[in-house]
């Protein structure tokens, strides 16, 4: 395991076991970012590709661990690594059609528990992985369905976490 590097960007927040990478650059954004917080002008600002931070390619996922200061190991251990028809994930493939990455979902329950550690809920709110994966209905921590919004995304905005949900925060309750 590769250890955390000293970040470049100041101030940075922590990658949190189980998050997306796509989730963590979205928290970035939010803290970073005060016109139009988003994960794609954030990751053009630095000289990072989001679409590769989405397909899981490594050079990205280094780059943004590099930026942050966050453990690559780690960070690598939570992306979906595009291949072919699919997608790899902890060693398993997925085949497309059983991941929904685009739409918003979560655990409304594992959101507050993030919300109630911070003023900025918006920076502390993180995707989960397992949240992507379509056959998982039911959060294993909290008993709680996996809530899905069910509103058009726009593709630009796909993937951005943190983004989408910010409106969605003070209604979590």
């Amino acid at each position: 395991m590769t250890p955390a590097t000293a970040p470049r960007l100041r101030p940075t927040l922590a990658h949190v076991a189980g998050e997306t990478p796509t989730s963590f650059v979205s928290r970035l954004a939010q803290l970073h970012l005060s016109c139009e917080p988003n994960a794609r002008y954030f990751c053009a600002d630095m000289g990072l590709s989001f679409g590769d931070l989405v397909k899981g390619r490594p050079e990205a996922l280094a780059a943004l661990a590099d930026l942050s200061g966050a453990d690559p190991a780690k960070l690598a251990s939570e992306a979906f690594r595009h291949v072919g028809e699919g997608y790899v994930f902890r060693g398993e493939l997925f085949p497309g059609q059983s991941l929904l990455r685009t739409a918003l979902r979560f655990c409304p329950a594992c959101l507050l528990d993030d919300c109630s550690k911070s003023s900025r809920p918006e920076t502390v709110a993180h995707g989960r992985a397992i949240w992507s994966i379509v056959s998982i209905r039911t959060c294993p921590r909290h008993g709680m369905g996996i809530v899905e919004i069910e509103r058009p995304i726009c593709p630009s905005k796909a993937h951005d976490f943190a983004h989408l949900l910010k409106p969605l925060l003070p209604d979590l309750e």
